[in-house]
């Protein structure tokens, strides 16, 4: 997936997992680095809305990432996984929650 951009050098690929309960932090970690890419996000829980993810960059986690926020919210969103008629999706990782 990639987030964002005008023009087709610029844009920041994001692999994103999207059931990833049960996997703890070395096994998010290690998939990460041998994916490659340069963000990875990882969803850990689903209720309704609310979407809970951790991202990772092939070095290890960092606490927020907007690129891969973006790309998550499309790719739900294009999925079909983001409930029926919602207008908005909750994204919780561990420093952020945002709308």
């Amino acid at each position: 997936m990639s987030s964002t951009a005008s023009d087709e050098y610029k844009r920041q690929r994001v692999a994103i997992v999207l059931d990833a309960r049960g996997m703890d932090l070395e096994e998010m970690r290690s998939l990460a680095r041998r994916l490659g890419e340069p963000e990875t996000a990882f969803v850990t829980e689903r209720q309704g809305t609310l979407f809970a993810a951790r991202c990772f960059t092939p070095s290890g986690e960092v606490e927020f990432s907007g690129h891969a926020a973006i790309a998550l919210g499309l790719t739900l969103v294009r999925l079909g996984l983001a409930p029926e008629g919602s207008e908005r999706l909750f994204l919780h990782t561990p420093t952020e929650a945002l709308p």
